[in-house]
């Protein structure tokens, strides 16, 4: 059985996610910080739709997201909610609260896509 791993999902679906069809109304720049086996830190710019391991120099950031590998993976994979994550303590978001918002809209468009 094919098991995603959060670096293939960075590095493969979702550049072709972000070109095809961007998640509406989401802009800026997105930290992806992925702990665990196969974990790593990620950078989604959301408006120049390109998706970057993290570097040096930091952007400024509308949002972070920090969560374990295989949580990350079950949230991508439409298997956890971005509120469940939430309420469990399994996924946790700061930054602006609009883009926040924005941002879980768009994590359930992705999970749909992916699935």
């Amino acid at each position: 059985m094919y098991q995603l791993t959060s670096r293939q999902f960075f590095e493969k679906q979702l550049p072709t996610m972000l070109k095809a069809a961007p998640p509406a109304d989401l802009k800026g720049v997105v930290e992806f910080t992925i702990e665990g086996d196969g974990g790593a830190v990620w950078w989604v710019d959301f408006a120049q739709k390109t998706v970057t391991k993290a570097g040096p120099k930091a952007p400024k950031f509308a949002a972070l997201v920090r969560a374990q590998e295989r949580d990350f993976v079950a949230l991508v994979e439409g298997r956890m909610s971005p509120a469940d994550g939430l309420i469990t303590q399994r996924l946790h978001l700061a930054g602006e609260a609009v883009a926040i918002a924005k941002l879980t809209a768009a994590i359930g468009q992705i999970a749909v896509r992916a699935g």
